[in-house]
């Protein structure tokens, strides 16, 4: 080895690609993603209903069941997900947290099921 330290890379110089040229000509073969092989899964049917609108089913039910992340989930799918800033607000500011657990505790004395959980 030299003493100079130069491009660390030197060596690999005659196994670059030309400018211009891609490595990878073909690309991607078309249809042979894990979405599309999931896609077509989906599209069948089970009992008369296609596999998609049985995930709906299975969702919605949990989501009755008043399980919290199909809740979201639904919520998500329905209405689009939710922004960590508000529209109009300035995408650099810090939200704000306010300590409601004093005004909170007084409520909360007494109840033998209340747990407040500092985070």
């Amino acid at each position: 080895m030299s003493d100079d330290p130069g491009n660390p890379a030197e060596h690999l110089k005659g196994y670059r690609w030309a400018k211009g040229t891609s490595g990878n000509p073909g690309g991607r073969p078309r249809g042979r993603s894990f979405r599309a092989a999931l896609a077509k899964v989906l599209a069948e049917k089970h009992n008369g209903k296609s596999r998609t609108e049985l995930l709906a089913e299975v969702l919605f039910r949990e989501a009755i069941k008043g399980k919290p992340a199909a809740i979201k989930e639904l919520l998500d799918r329905l209405e689009g997900r939710t922004t960590d800033t508000p529209p109009g607000a300035d995408a650099g500011a810090r939200p704000l947290v306010i300590n409601i657990l004093p005004a909170v505790r007084p409520l909360l004395d007494g109840r033998e099921n209340a747990r407040v959980v500092h985070g």
